[in-house]
């Protein structure tokens, strides 16, 4: 009964398993549900990235550090949480307000100066105090340039306060001296950018145009934080074009080389074939800025450096990584179709931004080359169907016109598979840039301004909050063990800072602790003796001065000024957007042609 059983239900699974190879033969190239979830997973583990030792930013939730500063703050016996909540709303009330104060003016002018806001550039124009509708076109374009130049000086400011960093021309050729992903040879189209505004910038500050790469001539770079990206895989495309390289590029160029420097040097001088160009190095203080002290590049070049480590590691998967920018952003100013125009102001961010390939964020990126082993690859195959034909011209029977007709069809058609390699290449590499933009692109025109203003007020916040709240815990530890005031240096609480964020989070972030302390002493929360030691003052009294400043700050945002001629009430508008105020409330100029 047992066997018959046995028989009877293998019967029964037999065809279930006939049909379900069926399905596999029908669902051929297709993916099942758990097939697709691996792949997902697969696709996140190829491309994964770490953060560096060190952040620019605190970029904890405000939440989150709170609570973890109640909970410190509460094993010293001190305030309770409500107390603590309510300094830290009136802190970010008071921190919000300032920055807005100083940043309208510049989301206003960019909208006027990006050409976005229609005719607002020439009411500007037409009203700037000072000079009638009836000026001269020299004067309104005076008057324009006076603007552009005051924006790009608020804008590097803002920049600054927000940690962003200019590419320097060492970051550059960093950059440049390595590749990643980004292979082919590529080129910006810099004739549609104008260059008269960043450089009457560096004629303004020089020390700004020294320390800057090369091409912020046209195009201005700015980073923050930096992160590593790493890939695992088999790059068996990539092993092979460094094969033909080894095998072919390299050989050809260690004899082209010397043969210019002798035969033409003034040729090989200009192109730098001289031998003496080194390998860019950054210093010090650069790697520690951009958070690269301990971090190694890991390319094809270091992990094959010669052709024996190459065919050792060929069917062998590797672990590539390069540096990255957390963020970038990206002004420049383009010059529009029509030449009596002016030229519109450009703003974009992007986000994990590998270093060697940067260039992928420049306006007008196109591809204008190929790789060496994509040549040589062509090569080889236009070789070959000229050597097949030419093979079978010479050793055929009879040369009739089909063995010509053939000889002809080989040709033309190896040709076209080198036509068509070098344009799938090319279209393969604009794919890529595309989906790079894509994928990796956060904001352009006015909301890169407004991310940056609000990553400065929740930073700023952030930080002014840890140092107040671990000053306040300092002093309550001492007065629970019934010790001396402990008044701290800016060296001191800037250590105590960056131990808590690395202890309680297991982040490292490059605090500006100097800048908090003068938001605090103005705040007056904190109070400094002869020296340069401080102390917080109590959070009870702290409350109490923050709900004064703010009610006069409201009080002050209440008072109406009533016009000399006409006599109405009018709210008096904020100093950094008075002018804009007054300029846009005048009829527009129409301009000249």
């Amino acid at each position: 009964m047992a066997a018959k059983q046995k028989g009877s239900s293998g019967r029964s699974i037999w065809p279930q398993s006939l049909l379900h190879r069926i399905k596999q033969k029908l669902a051929l190239g297709q993916t099942t549900p758990e097939e697709h979830s691996n792949l997902v997973t697969r696709a996140a583990a190829h491309g994964r990235r770490h953060r560096a030792q060190a952040q620019c930013t605190i970029t904890i939730p405000t939440e989150l550090l709170q609570i973890t500063l109640c909970a410190k703050l509460a094993s010293a016996g001190a305030e309770p949480e409500a107390s603590v909540q309510e300094l830290s709303r009136l802190l970010r009330l008071q921190l919000r307000h300032e920055l807005q104060e100083s940043s309208l003016w510049l989301v206003d002018a960019f909208d006027l100066l990006s050409g976005e806001s229609g005719p607002g550039e020439s009411c500007i124009a037409a009203s700037e105090p000072g000079r009638s509708s009836e000026g001269s076109d020299q004067e309104w374009e005076a008057a324009g340039q006076h603007r552009s130049d005051r924006f790009i000086d608020d804008l590097c400011a803002l920049m600054q306060r927000g940690n962003f960093r200019l590419l320097s021309q060492s970051e550059w050729l960093f950059a440049k001296s390595e590749n990643f992903m980004f292979t082919l040879p590529v080129d910006v189209a810099w004739e549609s950018l104008d260059s008269a505004l960043i450089s009457r910038l560096f004629v303004r500050h020089p020390q700004l145009g020294m320390q800057a790469a090369q091409l912020s001539r046209r195009v201005l770079v700015f980073h923050r934080g930096s992160g590593v990206e790493q890939m695992e895989g088999w790059f068996l495309e990539e092993k092979i074009d460094k094969l033909l390289d080894k095998l072919i590029t390299e050989p050809w160029r260690r004899c082209y080389q010397p043969a210019c420097r002798l035969l033409l040097p003034r040729f090989a001088a200009t192109n730098g074939l001289d031998g003496l160009s080194t390998s860019p190095r950054l210093n010090e203080a650069e790697a520690a800025a951009m958070g690269l002290r301990h971090t190694q590049r890991k390319n094809f070049n270091t992990l094959l450096p010669s052709l024996h480590r190459l065919l050792r590691r060929f069917l062998v998967k590797l672990k590539v990584q390069e540096p990255t920018f957390d963020e970038v952003v990206v002004f420049y100013a383009e010059v529009p179709a029509g030449k009596l125009e002016q030229p519109q102001l450009r703003l974009k961010s992007f986000r994990d931004i590998p270093v060697a390939d940067v260039e992928v964020v420049f306006p007008g990126l196109k591809v204008e080359g190929m790789k060496s082993a994509d040549i040589v690859k062509n090569v080889v195959l236009l070789l070959s169907g000229v050597a097949v034909g030419m093979y079978n011209y010479i050793f055929a029977t009879s040369a009739g016109w089909t063995v010509q007709a053939s000889l002809i069809c080989v040709l033309v058609v190896r040709l076209f598979q080198t036509w068509s390699s070098v344009v799938t290449r090319k279209a393969q590499m604009d794919d890529f840039i595309r989906s790079t933009l894509y994928h990796r692109s956060q904001d352009s025109q006015t909301g890169v301004l407004l991310y940056v203003v609000n990553s400065i007020e929740q930073h700023e916040h952030r930080e002014s909050l840890l140092l107040y709240m671990l000053l306040l815990h300092q002093a309550s530890a001492s007065q629970a063990n019934d010790d001396e005031a402990v008044r701290v240096s800016v060296a001191d609480a800037e250590v105590m800072c960056a131990n808590f964020l690395e202890i309680e989070f297991g982040v490292v972030v490059r605090l500006n602790i100097s800048g908090t302390l003068h938001r605090l002493e103005q705040l007056g929360l904190v109070s400094f003796d002869d020296g340069d030691s401080f102390s917080a003052l109590p959070l009870g009294q702290a409350i109490s001065k923050l709900q004064r400043k703010w009610g006069h700050t409201q009080t002050q945002a209440d008072v109406y000024a009533r016009e000399p001629h006409t006599g109405h009430v009018r709210a008096r508008a904020p100093p950094t957007l008075g002018l804009l105020s007054s300029l846009l409330a005048s009829p527009p100029r129409q301009p000249s042609l």
